[in-house]
This record gives C-alpha cells, sequence and structure tokens, in this order.
C-alpha cells in the first residue's frame, strides 16, 4: 500500500521523484491564512499544493489529506481490496510522506543571502557527501579469507 500512496500522491502532485518537489509552487499565506481564518476557498486536490511552510496538521494541509484519503479510497481501494481496518495506514502514511517531501522542499530554499547558484551547489556537495559515506559502508570489508 504504501508505493500506492506514493504513487498516488506524486501523481497528485505532478511530480515523478521527490527532488521535483523543489519545483512545485507553494500556496500563499494570504489563501493559507484565508482558508484557516473560513475566509477564503478550500485547496484544490489537482493540483495539490501542500503547504511545507505550516504544519501537516495545519488546516490547509488537513483538507488535503482528507480529500487525497477520500479520493484514493476511490481510485485504488478496490484495486488493493482495502478494507476499513486499513484506512487509518492511509493517514499515516500521507502524514509520513508529507514529511518526508517537506524535507526535500526545505533543502532547496534559500538560506540567508544565497542564490540559485549558491543553491544548487549546497545541495549537490551534501548529495556527494552522502553517497560517497552510503559506498563507504556498502564495500566488503574482506574479499577473501
Amino acid at each position: 500500500m504504501k508505493t500506492a500512496v506514493r504513487r498516488h500522491m506524486n501523481s497528485l502532485l505532478r511530480i515523478e521523484h521527490d527532488s521535483d518537489i523543489k519545483w512545485c509552487s507553494q500556496p500563499s499565506k494570504e489563501s493559507v491564512n484565508d482558508f484557516v481564518a473560513r475566509k477564503g476557498p478550500a485547496p484544490g486536490l489537482v493540483p495539490m499544493q501542500l503547504a511545507f511552510g505550516y504544519t501537516k496538521k495545519n488546516a490547509w494541509n488537513m483538507s488535503l489529506k482528507d480529500q487525497f484519503f477520500d479520493d484514493f479510497v476511490e481510485q485504488e481501494g478496490s484495486k488493493l481490496n482495502l478494507r476499513e481496518i486499513e484506512w487509518p495506514l492511509i493517514d499515516e502514511l500521507f502524514g509520513q510522506r508529507f514529511e518526508n517531501l517537506k524535507k526535500e522542499w526545505k533543502r532547496w530554499q534559500k538560506k540567508d543571502d544565497e542564490d540559485d547558484r549558491e543553491v544548487l551547489h549546497r545541495n549537490s556537495t551534501s548529495f556527494r557527501l552522502e553517497l560517497k559515506a552510503k559506498r563507504k559502508n556498502a564495500r566488503r570489508r574482506h574479499v577473501s579469507e
């Protein structure tokens, strides 16, 4: 089910990979705040615009979670033979996905007086160091004994 939630959420966000989230536009603060104050329209599901500048429990993000839940159960429920007892797992997976995407989105936000080039350099350097550490840990210590 985790893969199905990921795939369905990616299609609504219109991304293929988590890193694509950096290109997704965020809802304006005014839109989010107006919705929270019950003065503005609810967020639309397509394309889904999660508000990463807020918590996942913010009314905007909760509205999207509820819409996602209904859409997921309708679109994928019969394919996965989902039972009602499994429904809470959808909420949990949505929350995990939100946090992972928020983390990725934050990585690509400008810090202090950075320009786009400096953001790219910071992230590519960080990615290379992470990859190098993973390779080191994946190598066999003793090839033959």
